[in-house]
């Protein structure tokens, strides 16, 4: 409170105001204008005046505060007079620090806020400063009823893996150039599924894992690019596909957020730091590099789950960390009070499909989705595994799921 008190003394006030210039906002020529109702010294000189006036007035203050206890005759007055003036100073020292505590977050959240402005900022700069991709003409639309949705999961690019068989035999390799041909293989299989379908509107689910962030210390063996760099490469990659992909269907893009994805301190546990993801950037550098592409819509809602319409059927994806997806749904369906047909999950590294009950078409499913990266420690360790791989799903309006194809890579 800048103004005086109705029983607070000239004094207490001038000292008041002074102690707490800080904590009120008050700049040393407000402070001036405060003691003596007028502007007209600099702000230097307010400065100097404010550290010799400053340690005077609490002096002056506790001289005061003894000339009037002094004047009690009764022991126990002066005690209970005592006694309030300290918790009065305690109180104010209370909203001092409460004060503080305020303005020391307030000024974290300026700077982290700056900060990632600063960031997206460099980032946009540094995007249309590029060339930008050449693009289809926009796809006319026939409204033939019918949609799919590509699935795809746990690309870990920059991480490198090897899995032997019983003799010595390779069972998977991995590593960024593995992933760009198995991605290419996806890219052209998809091509000739939705030509050979009929399938012009393209729903494409990213459930996460992008990159091979630093979950533990053991990965940093595995690691064949550093996280920062494995970012960047990863979003241009993507960037490139969807827009080549665009010339042949359009194309609505989903990603939710991954657990490898997340920003960690490197003995971090999951979730200390759930919002601090890089799937912000990949969607932003994918929503800046395709803003000219009228084929395809970046849906960058910043949000861990992914949820939307499909025909007629409701389609909820995340990651997939729990095993159990047939529970998983049903808990979704309660904590957010929504309908859920269909289900898919990635993280395990395999395939699977669980009936859950019967939907507003058909079944209500659990799908659980191969991964690109395919086997690896992670996996075996959990005794899953599949190819590695992607499906589309073919949908019909009101009709729900009507088919599957499994779209196995090289």
């Amino acid at each position: 409170m800048i103004k005086r008190g109705e029983n607070e003394s000239l004094l207490n006030y001038f000292n008041r105001i002074t102690r707490n210039r800080k904590e009120l906002d008050l700049s040393y020529e407000q402070w001036q204008e405060l003691l003596i109702g007028e502007n007209k010294y600099s702000s230097e000189n307010c400065r100097k005046a404010y550290y010799i006036i400053s340690p005077l007035l609490e002096i002056l203050a506790e001289e005061e505060k003894n000339r009037i206890v002094e004047g009690i005759e009764s022991e126990e007055e002066k005690q209970n007079l005592l006694n309030e003036i300290e918790r009065a100073k305690i109180e104010l020292e209370k909203e001092r620090k409460k004060k503080q505590t305020i303005n020391v977050e307030f000024n974290k959240l300026l700077r982290e806020s700056a900060r990632e402005e600063l960031f997206y900022e460099s980032m946009e700069r540094a995007i249309k400063e590029r060339p930008l991709y050449k693009v289809a003409p926009p796809l006319k639309i026939n409204h033939n009823n019918k949609d799919g949705i590509l699935a795809m999961s746990d690309f870990h690019y920059g991480r490198e893996v090897t899995i032997k068989g019983l003799n010595g035999e390779i069972i998977n390799e991995y590593n960024n150039d593995i992933f760009k041909k198995r991605m290419n293989d996806l890219l052209s299989q998809t091509i000739d599924i939705c030509l050979d379908r009929g399938i012009e509107h393209l729903h494409i689910m990213n459930l996460a894992d992008c990159i091979d962030g630093i979950l533990r210390v053991s990965q940093l063996r595995s690691l064949q690019t550093g996280v920062i760099d494995s970012v960047i490469e990863f979003s241009e990659f993507l960037a490139e596909w969807l827009n080549e992909l665009s010339s042949y269907v359009r194309i609505d893009y989903y990603q939710c957020w991954g657990n490898h994805d997340e920003v960690r301190v490197l003995t971090g546990k999951k979730g200390d730091f759930p919002h601090e993801n890089v799937n912000k950037i990949i969607m932003k550098f994918l929503e800046l590099s395709l803003s000219n592409n009228t084929n395809v819509v970046i849906h960058n809602e910043d949000l861990p789950y992914i949820y939307f319409d499909i025909c007629g059927s409701k389609v909820f994806g995340y990651h997939g960390e729990d095993k159990n997806l047939p529970k998983t749904l049903k808990w979704f369906e309660d904590i957010y009070g929504v309908s859920i047909d269909y289900i898919f999950g990635g993280h395990l590294h395999s395939q699977s499909l669980e009936t859950v009950g019967m939907g507003s078409h058909a079944d209500k499913q659990a799908i659980r989705i191969p991964s690109i990266c395919s086997i690896d420690d992670y996996s075996m360790n959990l005794h899953s595994s599949s190819r590695a791989g992607a499906n589309i799903f073919i949908f019909e309006e009101g009709k729900g799921k009507k088919s599957t194809e499994d779209i196995w890579l090289k």
